[in-house]
């Protein structure tokens, strides 16, 4: 496109480096809505624990071990547990089309 003298090209392009950042991002947004209906406090420190049912090479857990310290540190995570722990709230979300099941529970 062009426009008064300027160019503009985008790559629209998804790699999987970016899929599995956009899977991370939903991770915290899911996680976020969690605290909310648990009526979390704010700053609330928190324990999450989640498994993606089905498939061992779900792209919910290879995009939470690669993005472990970004979500933690967007939901005020002490730890993550790559496995199902029933805390102190639990539902079970849809991911990347990928069904999961999130708890969290503070720390």
């Amino acid at each position: 496109m062009e426009d008064h003298g300027w160019v503009v090209a985008l790559d629209t392009v998804l790699t999987d480096e970016l899929i599995l950042e956009g899977v991370a991002r939903d991770i915290i947004r899911q996680v976020a809505t969690c605290r909310k209906e648990a009526d979390f406090k704010v700053d609330d420190r928190i324990t999450l624990a989640f498994d993606a049912q089905g498939d061992a090479q779900s792209k919910v857990l290879e995009a939470a071990r690669i993005h472990e310290e970004f979500i933690r540190a967007e939901n005020l995570a002490n730890e993550i547990v790559f496995a199902f722990e029933e805390k102190e709230f639990t539902k079970e979300v849809k991911i990347g089309g990928e069904a999961v099941r999130l708890s969290i529970g503070r720390v």
